[in-house]
């Protein structure tokens, strides 16, 4: 979605109309693929295909949030460098926790039926949790960039 906000910016093209022309013609094609049978195609795709497009996937996360942190150090202040340094700590504190709950199953701690709520919702509690943190009045101050889209 972001990929087409920009290309509606630099185009000078309202992004909503653009938005969903897109989602009709993609619902047409999906429809008339459906119906012509090409699930049956499915079959040819692996458990590696399924892997090497989830791994492009998260390398376009890295590459953006990487980018917005970069971006955050080039737009500011060089006599104030808080708010790209805070942005900093908020990026790596997300990563490492989620990197802590996605690995707890293998810990000791607790019973498996916990570790395994853990593993699976802790990344997705840590991103809410992160969010909150930032819409606080205290962090309010730094005016860390959010999505704009």
């Amino acid at each position: 979605i972001s990929g087409l906000f920009r290309y509606c910016s630099l185009k000078g093209l309202p992004f909503f109309p653009v938005y969903a022309w897109v989602g009709l013609w993609t619902s047409l094609f999906f429809t008339l693929l459906g119906l012509g049978g090409s699930s049956q195609l499915i079959r040819y795709c692996t458990r590696f295909t399924d892997e090497i497009f989830n791994a492009l996937l998260s390398l376009n996360f890295i590459y953006e949030a990487v980018a917005s942190i970069k971006r955050n150090f080039q737009t500011a202040d060089p006599s104030n460098l808080t708010t790209p340094f805070v942005g900093l700590a908020v990026a790596l504190t997300t990563y490492r926790a989620t990197l802590s709950a996605s690995t707890f199953e293998a810990s000791k701690f607790l019973n498996q039926k916990i570790r395994r709520f853990v593993k699976n919702f802790g990344p997705v509690i840590i991103f809410v949790a992160m969010s909150a943190l930032n819409s606080l009045p205290s962090f309010a101050k730094f005016h860390l960039q959010t999505l704009t889209v």
